[in-house]
């Protein structure tokens, strides 16, 4: 489970999802969101409403959100930056997949400096991206996952040691 908090100006929403499963403010949403390039464009479907959203990050933090010429800044006020995120052995610094999904990204090298919350790798999952962020602060040691990967629910990414 993922649990955000989300802000779209002055309004706030709790978001909350599990595997396939979305609810915002506590209630159940039925709407799924499919990438349609690796530049940001998605279409985003909610019953019979099909709507093309372009997503991009400003920083770790922030989401662009431009919907029908209109733009949106989405903070996200308290992601759970993968902190429980552990490796199979349950090792600190050891960041596995959250789920099953396609690497579509690993934005470290071997031996690369990483502050804790940095985000190390893109993945897709159920039509929808994400960061895994790093759990601690130090050294990249290993990488185990490459761009286009497909990986499996606790499959082993990246491991970061104390400098």
């Amino acid at each position: 489970m993922t649990l955000y908090n989300v802000a779209f100006g002055n309004r706030e929403y709790q978001v909350q999802i599990n595997g396939e499963q979305a609810t915002v403010n506590g209630e159940p949403v039925k709407a799924t969101i499919q990438a349609l390039n690796r530049d940001g464009l998605h279409l985003l479907r909610r019953g019979n409403c099909a709507v093309e959203l372009h997503l991009s990050n400003s920083d770790e933090d922030t989401l662009q959100v431009l919907v029908g010429g209109r733009r949106f800044v989405a903070r996200i006020t308290n992601p759970l930056r993968h902190k429980r995120t552990r490796g199979q052995s349950g090792a600190p610094g050891s960041l596995s997949a959250p789920m099953p999904g396609l690497v579509i990204q690993t934005l470290v090298k071997e031996g690369d400096v990483v502050e804790e919350g940095q985000p190390l790798v893109v993945m897709e999952s159920m039509k929808m991206q994400m960061q895994i962020r790093s759990t601690q602060a130090g050294r990249v040691a290993s990488i185990h996952a490459e761009a286009g990967q497909q990986v499996d629910k606790g499959t082993l990414l990246v491991k970061v040691v104390d400098n």
